[in-house]
């Protein structure tokens, strides 16, 4: 199975990023296929990202010398920008508006919120991609023969625009899986490993002595070990995979899978919004009982 890792390199390679990569990785590297790294240069062009980071040539360098220097070197390194002509025949074919730089607002990639129509003080969560930026995702990963990836759980809101767009220009949606994030235990408010907020990066533990299988074997054991403990994420303990000693632990299946795990305690019950047009929908249904004559 074709595999990609698509990342915007403003910064370098950290352990989310290498989670993410490993995965797809193997399912190519175990298949025997190719394990495609594509460049991102549209959205590192469209949201300014040059400012304070690195180039965008430099950015993906750096990124595919981390990934060979952890054993998982690209088989083929493509930029997105080089399939523009395609982008813009795909564009035309579907009905989809091409992007201008000046759009900034319609780049914003991930979740956005809304005021609650039941309440002014509830949130709901919205996705906003772009249709552009997406359909060239889709067009990228056509071109690159993708059959499959991974990606963080953080981005699944993009999953049925993405496969609405490849069914739109005739293709077969790769088949797609979604991470948990990963996260430092000790973060505040349980921030996901981010190169945002200053995370770690792979280079950074490199140099403070750490070897390639030691970072993958931690990254696996803190899965395990999340896993067994119905952890929302991927935690990283405390003390683990940081600079100021080389800290890691091998992975064990059955070391986690039958050590004694903490007791579970249930999440706390939300209540759920109510809404307006609820109360219609239930009038509505007590209406139509009473003409079926079925009583309240």
């Amino acid at each position: 199975m074709i595999s990609r890792f698509r990342p915007t390199p403003s910064g370098d390679l950290h352990c989310g990023h290498a989670w993410v990569a490993l995965h797809n990785w193997e399912i190519a590297h175990h298949c025997g296929d190719p394990f495609v790294l594509i460049g991102d240069d549209l959205t590192y062009n469209f949201q300014y990202l040059e400012t304070g980071n690195f180039s965008f040539e430099l950015g993906m360098a750096r990124i595919a010398e981390d990934l060979a220097w952890l054993g998982m070197k690209p088989d083929e390194v493509v930029w997105s920008s080089m399939n523009a002509e395609a982008h813009a025949a795909a564009a035309e074919r579907i009905g989809v508006k091409p992007m201008s730089r000046n759009q900034r607002r319609d780049a914003d990639l991930g979740t956005h919120v809304i005021a609650s129509p039941g309440s002014t003080s509830a949130v709901l969560p919205v996705d906003a991609y772009s249709p552009w930026l997406t359909m060239c995702r889709v067009v990228d990963d056509h071109l690159a023969g993708v059959q499959g990836f991974f990606r963080g759980a953080d981005l699944v809101g993009e999953r049925q625009l993405y496969d609405d767009l490849a069914r739109r220009l005739r293709y077969v949606p790769p088949a797609q899986g979604y991470l948990p994030l990963l996260y430092r235990e000790a973060e505040v408010n349980g921030r996901k490993e981010s190169k945002s907020f200053g995370a770690v990066n792979i280079r950074q533990l490199r140099a403070a002595g750490y070897e390639p299988h030691q970072i993958i074997q931690t990254l696996r054991w803190c899965a395990e070990v999340s896993t067994r403990d119905r952890r929302e994420g991927v935690m990283v303990p405390p003390g683990y995979l940081e600079t100021e000693a080389v800290r890691w632990h091998p992975h064990n299946v059955n070391e986690v899978r039958f050590a004694a795990a903490p007791e579970w305690t249930p999440p706390p019950v939300v209540e759920p919004v109510q809404y307006p047009s609820d109360n219609w929908a239930e009038e509505h249904k007590r209406i139509m009982r009473e003409r079926l004559g079925r009583g309240q």
